[in-house]
């Protein structure tokens, strides 16, 4: 008996691991028309889409506060430009300018990083850093600087200063 037992036992774990399998295939199929159900949704979505007119697009993309306030941000840079030019760059560049006058150079460079430099024949010398330059906001710092009668030019990617003679030295 053990041993048809065993046979029996064997026989039905054999009718067992069939069921199971055609039970997978049932859910395998169940889960591919799904998907493809989904597929055809998908579809219709992207026609929907198409639909939409391009601006409508960008206007979702974008957040809301740069939608609604793009003026705000723009007169809040020049705003940081000005009172950096106050509270510190305005003394700086005009030690740096009176350092010039010393030595007869009355122009100056300032690059993005905020690095002074003069023009020597065909090579450049560093004369001072300015911590914190706006370079954004170039704009504004020559009406700044214009105001203390410093002519400033954006070339490139630099700002140009120059200056007269000043008569009182």
């Amino acid at each position: 008996m053990c041993l048809e037992q065993r046979e029996r036992n064997g026989y039905k774990n054999e009718q067992k691991c069939d069921n199971e399998k055609v039970q997978t295939r049932n859910t395998d199929d169940v889960f591919s028309e799904n998907i493809s159900k989904q597929g055809t949704s998908a579809k219709q979505t992207d026609e929907t889409e198409e639909h939409l007119s391009e601006g409508n697009k960008k206007e979702q993309s974008q957040p809301l506060e740069q939608k609604a306030y793009p003026q705000q941000e723009k007169y809040e840079t020049e705003c940081k430009a000005v009172a950096w030019y106050q509270l510190e760059g305005k003394e700086r560049i005009q030690n740096l300018k009176a350092k010039m006058e010393n030595e007869n150079i009355r122009m100056f460079s300032i690059s993005p990083e905020g690095v002074c430099c003069v023009r020597e024949g065909n090579r450049f010398r560093r004369i001072g850093v300015l911590r914190a330059f706006p370079c954004q906001e170039t704009k504004a710092l020559i009406k700044c600087l214009s105001k203390d009668h410093i002519h400033a030019v954006k070339k490139g990617k630099y700002l140009w200063l120059s200056w007269e003679r000043s008569v009182a030295r």
